[in-house]
């Protein structure tokens, strides 16, 4: 593993895999900016949010803000397809991305003017890194792809996208869209956008110093530091927060989401921002470095301000039980699978980077509009092994269409894994996700043998009438490595005042669910499909696992025939 791209020698294999990379991301760069040239701003400009209000935005922000790269984010919904269980949830990344911009200029206002504007607990941040911070924000989701998060979790499981993350330290850490954003800013057509058509003033006089920038830019992104610098006193610097202010623990990004996506689904969640803001400060930290000392700037809060971080991670679990991981949501997200798996199959998504070029119209474009007006992609049969096409999919999602709930697999429904019965939920999700691959197949093969045996052949259905569903067993941020100012000014492990690990850990382990749908005609097969094929592998559920879903009652028939070989 390197530590950035182009490390050592250019024709190392890890290179090679970015050269890939950054071949097919230049190509969507240049196809996407096309002829856009942008138009000279003399001033600034007010942007009027429904979030934060007035926010302002420099010249050249404007320049990149109203490019296509960043107007297709205009297409990208925020929230993937909860608007179909929330209506009022249509906010996109464009908004979401103006939003962290606002964000990072509260949080650097706040800490340039100190303690309750205290001068003498003030830092100054100069022009330079506020402006860095600033890009970095507008730029932060350009990686992103067709329904947000859920794209990201198909194209990020490839073998290619896994080898290109495993090959550098930087992007060990980083989600993929991340990812993408990094190898996007540093393609050579958008450096030299940047460098010949944007007005950013210290983007330097060669081209290699606007590379430098925006390989600095794209660490901030993916979360990773910037290279240390030497100060007019010939100090070794490193300024962690400007990475920490944009991708840190408790970070522009995370505090725009919290407050948009409560407020874009009517969800009553809300965090103290301004004692957040009271609170933040940046400190200064003797440290070491490969064996050589060197000055360390961090964003942090003192201990008495951990609450607020705390309200953080609890209103993040809130929005994870109640919309990311909502049963709709979920089935909402297993349909677009299927879609995208029928895309890989048509050739369009061969390379992760070829995700770049869907937004959510792209795919809502592949729905059956009647003779003259329909893709010729839509009639693109999903798999070999049935005959739904990519159309038939989308329309599904158009119309609500939705499979439902066949059998629901948390702790309260499973009580052992291959003989532990003191299994936890992220042992059950591990579990799940470890079989995930077969799963589909085989709970199909078993509901089919059920429908022969014990309802005569009468329901017709093939493997993609039958979802799986299997979220990921916590969104919370990693707290282990976040460090707060003690009363006497010494960096300590936030555990040492609160582990927010294990708080977080705590409620997943009650709210995570993993589901499988069907359509709804063959629910009751297609549920004790699930659990015979599931206890095969090694699961026991609890006989009250299926007692709460509406067709109980079919299962219970089915059961019966089951018993005494009834097959009338």
């Amino acid at each position: 593993m390197k530590n950035f791209p182009y490390d050592g020698n250019p024709n190392d294999r890890e290179n090679l895999i970015y050269r890939d990379f950054e071949a097919h991301a230049d190509a969507f760069v240049r196809d996407t900016l096309g002829s856009y040239m942008p138009q000279h701003y003399s001033r600034s400009k007010v942007i009027h949010d429904c979030v934060w209000g007035s926010v302002m935005f420099y010249p050249w922000e404007l320049q990149i803000m109203d490019s296509p790269l960043l107007q297709r984010l205009r297409r990208i919904n925020q929230l993937g397809l909860a608007m179909y269980t929330y209506p009022s949830a249509h906010h996109s990344r464009f908004e979401h991305t103006l939003g962290v911009v606002a964000v990072a200029e509260k949080m650097m206002s706040s800490i340039k003017s100190g303690v309750w504007g205290d001068p003498s607990d003030s830092f100054t941040i100069c022009s330079e890194h506020s402006y860095m911070i600033r890009m970095a924000a507008l730029l932060h989701d350009v990686g992103h792809c067709f329904f947000s998060h859920l794209s990201e979790g198909i194209y990020s499981e490839t073998e290619q996208f896994r080898e290109l993350k495993d090959s550098f330290l930087i992007f060990r850490k980083a989600q993929a869209h991340e990812i993408l954003g990094y190898i996007i800013i540093n393609t050579p057509t958008f450096v030299s956008f940047f460098r010949e058509h944007t007005n950013y003033p210290y983007k330097g006089r060669t081209r290699s110093s606007t590379e430098l920038l925006l390989k600095n830019i794209g660490r901030i992104i993916v979360g990773a530091h910037i290279e240390p610098y030497t100060d007019s006193e010939n100090n070794t610097v490193l300024p962690y927060y400007l990475t920490e202010i944009i991708n840190g623990q408790f970070d522009a990004d995370a505090l725009d989401y919290l407050k948009r996506d409560s407020y874009a689904t009517g969800l009553d969640l809300t965090y103290n921002l301004d004692r957040f803001l009271y609170k933040i400060r940046i400190v200064e930290k003797q440290e070491m470095s490969e064996g050589k000392p060197l000055i360390g700037f961090h964003l942090t809060i003192p201990t008495s301000g951990v609450s607020t971080v705390e309200e953080m991670m609890y209103n993040k679990q809130m929005l994870t039980r109640y919309i990311y991981q909502h049963q709709k949501v979920m089935t909402l997200d297993s349909i677009v699978c299927d879609i995208a798996h029928g895309l890989i199959r048509s050739g369009k998504l061969s390379h992760p980077c070829d995700f770049l070029y869907f937004t959510d119209d792209s795919i809502y474009m592949l729905e059956d509009r009647g003779e003259g007006f329909t893709l010729a992609l839509a009639k693109t049969k999903v798999d070999d092994k049935t005959e739904k096409t990519i159309s038939e999919l989308v329309q599904k999602i158009s119309s609500r269409d939705l499979p439902k709930k066949a059998l629901v697999i948390n702790s309260q429904t499973v009580y052992a894994i291959d003989g532990n019965k003191s299994c936890t939920a992220q042992d059950i999700a591990e579990f799940i996700r470890k079989h995930k691959h077969c799963l589909r197949l085989e709970i199909y093969k078993e509901a089919q043998l059920i429908n022969e045996k014990y309802c005569n052949g009468n329901f017709k259905f093939d493997m993609y009438d039958i979802h799986i569903a299997v979220p990921k067993y916590s969104l919370a941020k990693d707290y282990s490595a976040v460090y707060v100012l003690s009363g006497d000014n010494n960096f300590v492990p936030i555990s040492e005042v609160m582990n927010l690990n294990d708080l977080a850990d705590t409620y997943a382990d009650f709210s995570w669910n993993a589901y499988i749908f069907a359509d709804s005609s063959i629910l009751a097969p297609v549920s004790l499909a699930a659990t015979h094929v599931l206890e095969k592998l090694g699961a026991k559920f609890h006989k009250s696992a299926l007692s709460h879903l509406k067709h109980y009652d079919s299962i219970l028939a089915l059961e019966t025939k089951n018993t005494h070989g009834d097959n009338t």
